[in-house]
């Protein structure tokens, strides 16, 4: 992805919300040439068929505890994967 967003609760009905992301503008070249704009997250995904015969696709994202410094956003984040992980 090329970021995702995060609301900070600032009270009991106020949210702020942060688009997360890697800082450099996405780029449709390969990876090889440009390989800091996305961020990689760790996801399960899974294809099923419906009562019509159709098929269904549901994704799940990963998330884990929050690092120190995201943590003064929110409790949890986004398990991101590094390059040797993906």
């Amino acid at each position: 992805v090329d970021g995702f967003y995060e609301w900070e609760k600032l009270g009991a009905k106020k949210k702020q919300p942060y688009f997360i992301h890697t800082g450099t503008q996405p780029s449709l070249e390969s990876d090889i040439d440009n390989k800091s704009n996305l961020l990689h997250l760790a996801a399960l995904y899974d294809v099923r068929r419906g009562k019509g015969e159709e098929e269904i696709y549901s994704v799940t994202i990963l998330t884990t505890a929050s690092t120190k410094d995201f943590s003064r956003i929110h409790h949890r984040m986004p398990v991101v994967l590094s390059d040797q992980q993906r």
